[in-house]
């Protein structure tokens, strides 16, 4: 079993803080669909890990007058059900719903999965 320090911060400040003052040392988990087997087969042993399923401002889609926010914290299955990406970007969607099985959408999260891939 590995040993790091767990932080699981409630705003985006505390967790760019937190990272900040850890650097290279420190992986960032939402779904962990990648992360956590890396850590099972000891590929990667961080000091720190830096859970970011709280940071509510990193999770969901915004609708604005020009552009459509989709955060990093953000669920493959919250954005096949969301009805602004239905609406504007339906092709997107049905990828969302490609990405593995429901569990792996239900974990899985936009930004992991651009930063693992």
């Amino acid at each position: 079993m590995q040993n790091f320090q767990f932080f699981s911060p409630k705003s985006l400040e505390d967790a760019l803080e937190y990272i900040a003052d850890r650097n290279q040392r420190c992986k960032i988990i939402a779904g962990g669909t990648d992360l956590i087997a890396a850590l099972k087969k000891e590929e990667v042993r961080p000091d720190y890990l830096l859970d970011i399923n709280e940071v509510y401002e990193l999770r969901g889609i915004q609708e604005f007058d020009n552009h459509v926010k989709i955060g990093p914290a953000t669920t493959f299955t919250e954005m096949i059900e969301s009805e602004t990406l239905k609406r504007l970007f339906p092709l997107l969607v049905a990828a969302a719903a490609s990405v593995g099985g429901p569990q792996i959408r239900n974990r899985g999260t936009i930004g992991g999965n651009v930063v693992t891939n």
